[in-house]
């Protein structure tokens, strides 16, 4: 399926970070720690503030799923790329889209590729993603395989490690020095 045939667009439309005081709301940029919130702020005016749930798509090929109010950011050359699913779709089905998008589609963007709309609306994903409780189920299937393969006791319990007090004891055997920040 085609991103513009189960995604509607939004453009987003905000202003420069140092320009915002702090508020309640989170900014959405390119970056991809902390889900791309870099600052919260308060909107400023005729600033598009976006209800979600949402996948928000920085300018670097990102994708992020927000499920509150965000204000993506939508100035310069690596605006935000707001989607919204046309037919009603649940928190679970946005997480598996923007992972797939990630997972397909983030290698295309860079600084010299910025992303945009024009650049993802015929991009292909899949018509049906996996749902989350089958992939959870055969991750939960493939670990208990995997028990039985590798050892009977990897997943014991073991006895904690006790300092030994005999006259035999060997350095090695003495607890561990810690270590001053200066040392690491």
């Amino acid at each position: 399926m085609k991103i513009s045939a189960g995604y509607t667009h939004f453009v987003a439309n905000s202003h420069d970070t140092q320009e915002y005081e702090d508020g309640p709301v989170p900014f959405v940029t390119s970056a991809e720690a902390d889900n791309g919130v870099v600052k919260y702020v308060k909107p400023l005016d005729g600033d598009r503030v976006v209800e979600g749930p949402c996948i928000v798509i920085s300018g670097l090929g990102f994708a992020t799923l927000h499920a509150g109010k965000v204000l993506p950011k939508g100035n310069g050359g690596d605006s935000c790329t707001i989607l919204k699913a046309k037919a009603q779709a649940s928190m679970a089905e946005y997480l598996s889209f923007a992972a797939v998008f990630n997972l397909l589609h983030k290698w295309r963007f860079s600084y010299g590729r910025k992303c945009g709309w024009s650049r993802i609306a015929d991009l292909d994903v899949p018509d049906e993603l996996p749902s989350v409780d089958s992939v959870w189920k055969d991750q939960q299937d493939r670990l208990d395989a995997c028990r039985g393969d590798i050892s009977s006791k990897l997943f014991e319990k073991c006895e904690p490690a006790t300092a030994s007090s005999s006259p035999e004891a060997s350095e090695t055997d003495t607890e561990p020095k810690e270590l001053d920040a200066d040392e690491i």
